[in-house]
């Protein structure tokens, strides 16, 4: 004979009260692996499914639905001008450097991702090892950088301090560096770690090098909100903090290995003690 027994469970009360609908613009770069689309309207990558954590957060707690509209940019610069005079309910995500002299324009997520700033040329340069040799190095060789970036400034730091001769040519989009200095034995520029590390996976054949002497450290990325988006900001603040954060998850961590792979992560993901 066989005997069947059925369990009874107490149901969780259900919260009847309709949620509140907010519209959310959502302009994003388009660069992969962060925020990327293949056609217009599947968008993928680290900063969307992150952002896609925090409307599932503000939906269980604090019963609103953030309904997001996506808007993509092909260059920083005009990523970053939008950031800036967008005060509605909007959020950018770019990978946009965290840094102070930036708060006069945005407000600021606390940090998603770490990053280095790595500086490259093509294989057949010679690898700096001292910074005082870039003069004579890369004499007669091209800097590149986007405007308005972060590395732009990297770039610059060095022609102030090292190399006083350098010529820096504005490029369209950062992404396309890498493939320029593959190219090119007399170019050179910086670009982030995890650009560096796509570029050798999807390229194997192309040699280009870091020279780890240029680097810079302690680079955070977040997202940013207009001076004025108290709203938004301030339940980034709550998703990103309470507690232990949302970088101390195993769903960030498993965003991260799904679109950079294990050997990387360790490097870039923020962890409690970057809190």
């Amino acid at each position: 004979m066989i005997s069947t027994m059925t369990q009874s469970f107490a149901k969780e009360p259900i919260n009847e009260e309709k949620p509140e609908k907010k519209l959310i613009t959502i302009n994003y770069l388009n660069r992969y692996p962060f925020s990327y689309s293949e056609n217009s309207k599947d968008v993928k990558g680290i900063e969307i499914e992150i952002l896609e954590s925090f409307s599932q957060w503000v939906r269980k707690n604090k019963n609103i639905d953030l309904d997001f509209n996506y808007v993509g940019h092909t260059s920083f610069d005009d990523l970053y001008e939008t950031a800036k005079k967008e005060n509605t309910n909007s959020i950018s995500a770019g990978t946009i450097t965290i840094k102070k002299e930036r708060l006069e324009d945005v407000r600021f997520s606390a940090p998603y991702l770490r990053n280095i700033s790595v500086l490259i040329s093509n294989g057949e340069q010679e690898t700096m090892s001292d910074l005082a040799m870039m003069d004579s190095l890369f004499a007669n060789n091209k800097g590149l950088a986007s405007k308005n970036s972060v590395h732009l400034k990297h770039l610059q730091s060095l022609k102030n301090n090292h190399f006083p001769d350098m010529m820096i040519d504005i490029v369209a989009s950062q992404t396309d560096i890498p493939q320029m200095v593959a190219k090119d034995k007399h170019l050179f520029g910086y670009i982030d770690l995890i650009q560096f590390w796509q570029f050798k996976k999807q390229n194997p054949e192309s040699f280009i090098k870091i020279h780890r002497i240029a680097n810079v450290n302690e680079e955070q990325f977040g997202f940013a909100f207009g001076k004025d988006n108290e709203f938004i900001a301030d339940l980034f603040d709550e998703f990103f903090n309470d507690g232990f954060g949302f970088t101390s998850t195993k769903q960030y961590h498993n965003i991260l290995e799904k679109y950079l792979g294990k050997e990387i992560v360790p490097t870039v993901e923020i962890n409690f003690a970057d809190i």
